[in-house]
């Protein structure tokens, strides 16, 4: 890297780099967006206008002296050849999760990154929240005992403003709620509680994609438990984890944890703080800066990021799995079914 700021590219220019990486883009340092590359002239010009950005195109070929690293936040079957490309290139990536559809375009990704010298990082933003980060400390450190099960229950109702339809569309996601809130979802719990062992899967695609799953798992620990994700319901979204001598209760999407132990009335928890800033609340802004200045400084210094692509590829080789052992899942509705011979003509 030459002296300077590193000059960014967003490829894509749907509602994640108008609402989170633009905004976090605004408040870093070491690094500024200098081009919008998107196929929809209309769309990369209107956020152009909007974020005051100079130069925006098409594809990253048209004009790739503008820029020194890329986020891509494109279609999730984009990311592989888009990531190909700028390794090519010499740019370093910060992909938008999941990191690819296979384990073998991931391989092909973290291949390009190593024989390119460029980095590769990944958007599993998450990993930077306080609470996230504390349970991943006390479960390594063994304080309250081994892990007996866990609950992970994450779902509402679809609201995220898309600027297209590719998150409906098997070819261009990859699947449904598994592949975009689970991408998350699941990298928790790899953090958390390591390896899986075995997995039973099951959706409601019926050949489209899934609105709602159901894992059912055992850790290579030993530990047993399960995952429950839905577009359509309105969930408990924490993560339930039962240890020997304690249980906790974390958020999954933000900064929230409670603690309760055995024999114990009491449970106590809230926002995890920082002590050297215990008034400041992590939102999702903050934590998409964070994110985005972990990756920049990690340019900079010439050091790994935070989430780095082996460790990303990880939660696409479990929904890799789940996905080659789906099961129909049982839905309240079916045994409400009529059936044929009862149906009034």
């Amino acid at each position: 890297m030459t002296k300077g700021d590193v000059r960014i590219a967003i490829i894509g220019c749907g509602a994640v780099a108008e609402l989170a990486h633009l905004p976090a883009a605004a408040r870093v340092h070491g690094g500024r967006v200098t081009l919008l590359i998107d196929p929809n002239a209309a769309r990369r010009e209107q956020l152009a206008r909007a974020f005051k950005i100079a130069l925006t195109a098409g594809e990253a070929k048209e004009c790739p002296d503008a820029f020194d690293a890329a986020i891509v936040a494109a279609p999730h079957a984009l990311h592989a050849p888009i990531a190909l490309q700028l390794a090519a290139l010499g740019k370093s990536i910060l992909v938008e999760k999941p990191l690819a559809h296979t384990s073998a375009a991931c391989d092909a990704m973290i291949d390009a990154a190593s024989k390119h010298n460029v980095l590769l990082g990944v958007g599993l933003m998450r990993r930077f929240l306080r609470s996230h980060r504390f349970v991943r400390e006390i479960l390594a450190s063994g304080v309250f005992g081994a892990v007996r099960s866990f609950e992970f229950a994450e779902g509402s109702v679809y609201y995220w403003p898309v600027a297209s339809d590719f998150f409906f569309r098997k070819e261009s996601a990859g699947g449904g709620v598994l592949v975009d809130t689970g991408a998350h979802t699941l990298d928790s719990l790899l953090q958390w509680l390591g390896p899986v062992q075995d997995v039973e899967y099951f959706d409601d695609a019926e050949g489209g994609v899934e609105a709602n799953c159901l894992m059912k798992l055992r850790m290579r620990s030993g530990a047993t438990g399960t995952v429950e994700l839905s577009r359509t319901r309105r969930l408990r979204n924490t993560a339930i984890i039962t240890l020997d001598h304690a249980v906790l209760e974390v958020s999954l999407a933000s900064n929230e944890l409670k603690l309760s132990l055995p024999h114990h009335p009491f449970v106590v928890g809230g926002p995890i703080v920082n002590r050297e800033q215990p008034n400041a609340i992590q939102d999702y802004l903050d934590v998409m800066t964070e994110q985005l200045q972990d990756w920049i400084d990690a340019i900079s210094r010439g050091s790994r990021p935070f989430v780095d692509g082996r460790s990303a590829a990880a939660s696409v080789q479990l929904i890799e799995q789940c996905y080659e052992q789906r099961q129909p899942l049982a839905l309240p509705w079916d045994d409400m079914a009529v059936p044929a011979t009862e149906v009034v003509r």
